[in-house]
């Protein structure tokens, strides 16, 4: 007997909301807790099979020949609005593709050599396999594969770690579109009829607007409690305070303009309380949002508002979130007569099983104190001439959002504030002394990295600065330069803040350091006054 020949008589035979919610809500519980294993189960997957091991290429060429199998499946095939939010996505994935192609730093070639052919040699594949899906939509399967897959393998390649946090949910929302869209299409007719209703499609439409939404939510609750009082972030935490930071960071993008800046920085002291009780209103609106057509669409023009304003006064460009709010938008659109009592009930039951608490699809709890006194992290290049010229994170190509994240630099330093990420820390400790530019030594500190785990970094960040190096060398006198400015990351860098940097020549670069400084953050007249309480440098030589 099957699982939906064993639950669904069941669920037929049960009175009131039972009868009436409980198909929908099986059918949400059981599709997550799949998708949850799914992703689970892939971070296993590749580690285990590098170094150079040729099955590397399994489950891109396993999701190919499911692909191909469905190749039949056209769009019609599914209702309207599954079909507008399926395409949509497809494209996604063929933007993320070009704008964000995978190019990694090969920093142990003994090790990892197959891994970085399988990034370099699949990328092609992927992209004519993205174009196809928006005509036949079971070729998504293997692009989601390889996106996700690339993103695993980054470690191992170059050694340093990428979050994937920027990109989770597109991929996601595409992989659940397709997956259990076709097993509602294809399997459904076979396994039972109840899986095959129309009812199950639009409750996937539900599921992703839900995975998505639910970021939202449960960051909006992250900010209600992470104070003494649900008020205290709305009233107690400057945001102003990523300003000077990103500047200095360079990845604000109005940073080059100092008047622009400083009209920014003085508008947000006088307005950052209303604009943070807004924001916690606006995500707290995502739980309730789907229960109308124009509330769901507000929401979105709201989201994508929120993320367009925090790029431009924090440097934070989450522009996946803002295809995946366009997506919702698009697919919203679609609904002429409104969504079914269903759909609206799949995604809010998605919304709050997307609780951190459940680990079922726990949604990122995005909820943090901006700091004006934290640890700055940056990288130089030293001359010949004895300069050193600060590097952007965009020259590292796809490692632009480690490095700007400081992941090699991130250990506990005896003198040093403790590692933040953009200035950004849950410690209440930090926040209630923020601003008055106190010494490390009076904060509580995370636990020193061993000796051993210091000199595995070092090497770490040696291999990769000396491998990157030779690799940005041998194009430098064959592409246009200063291109790794025009590729979009979670931090681009604004290429006006970095003109020594622009006007000079690699083969003049001896070395790198990784410069780690406790700096407390000011503003004057546009410009960052900072005030540098601890620096300790780590040379890497690459001559």
């Amino acid at each position: 007997m099957s699982f939906w020949d064993f639950a669904q008589p069941r669920l037929a035979r049960a009175e009131g909301p039972v009868r009436r919610f409980g198909p929908t809500l099986l059918f949400v519980l059981v599709t997550l807790v799949a998708l949850s294993i799914f992703r689970g189960q892939m971070p296993r997957f590749y580690p285990h099979w590098v170094p150079n091991s040729a099955k590397i290429y399994l489950p891109l060429l396993g999701m190919l020949a499911i692909a191909i199998a469905f190749y039949r499946t056209k769009y019609t095939a599914f209702v309207p609005l599954l079909s507008a939010i399926l395409r949509a996505s497809a494209v996604g994935l063929t933007v993320l593709l070009l704008i964000e192609r995978p190019d990694y730093t090969l920093a142990d070639p003994e090790t990892a050599t197959r891994a970085a052919q399988y990034v370099a040699l699949g990328f092609y594949l992927a992209v004519g396999l993205s174009v196809l899906s928006w005509f036949r939509p079971a070729f998504i399967l293997p692009v989601v594969i390889y996106l996700m897959s690339t993103r695993l393998l980054v470690a191992q390649i170059s050694g340093v770690w990428m979050s994937y946090l920027d990109t989770r949910y597109m991929m996601d929302m595409a992989f659940y579109l397709i997956a259990f869209g076709l097993i509602v299409v294809k399997a459904g007719p076979r396994i039972h009829p109840w899986l095959a209703a129309p009812e199950r499609q639009t409750e996937i439409v539900g599921v992703v607007f839900g995975l998505h939404l639910a970021n939202y939510l449960w960051s909006g609750v992250a900010k209600l409690t992470l104070g003494p009082t649900p008020w205290y972030w709305m009233v107690e935490n400057p945001t102003i305070n990523q300003i000077p930071y990103t500047l200095e960071s360079g990845i604000l993008p109005i940073g080059h303009l100092p008047w622009l800046t400083d009209l920014a920085y003085q508008g947000f002291q006088l307005s950052y309380i209303p604009m943070n009780a807004a924001i916690v209103f606006a995500q707290l609106f995502a739980l309730i949002c789907v229960l109308r057509v124009s509330w769901l669409k507000i929401a979105s023009l709201m989201y994508e508002a929120l993320h367009i304003g925090i790029f431009i006064l924090g440097g934070l460009f989450f522009w996946p979130w803002i295809w995946s709010n366009l997506t919702v938008w698009w697919a919203a659109r679609t609904a002429k007569e409104g969504l079914s009592w269903n759909t609206k009930l799949a995604c809010i039951a998605t919304i709050l099983l997307g609780a951190p608490a459940l680990h079922i699809n726990p949604a990122p709890p995005l909820a943090w104190f901006d700091l004006a006194d934290s640890r700055q992290v940056y990288i130089e290049a030293v001359t010949k001439d004895g300069r050193h010229v600060k590097v952007p994170s965009a020259f590292f190509s796809s490692h632009s959002y480690s490095m700007s994240h400081a992941y090699l630099g991130s250990q506990a330093i005896e003198g040093q504030y403790d590692h933040t990420t953009l200035a950004s820390s849950t410690s209440l400790e930090r926040q209630q002394k923020d601003g008055q530019c106190v010494a490390p030594s009076t904060l509580a500190h995370a636990v020193p990295e061993t000796a051993e785990a210091r000199k595995m970094r070092e090497v770490q960040l040696s291999r990769f600065l000396i491998a990157h190096h030779k690799k940005m060398l041998v194009r430098d006198p064959t592409q246009a330069r200063q291109s790794y400015y025009f590729r979009f990351h979670h931090h681009p860098s604004n290429p006006f803040l970095y003109k020594e940097f622009n006007a000079l020549s690699l083969e003049d670069v001896v070395a790198y350091q990784q410069v780690i400084e406790s700096v407390c953050h000011s503003m004057n007249d546009g410009h960052v006054e900072k005030k540098v309480i601890a620096r300790d440098t780590e040379y890497v030589s690459v001559l």
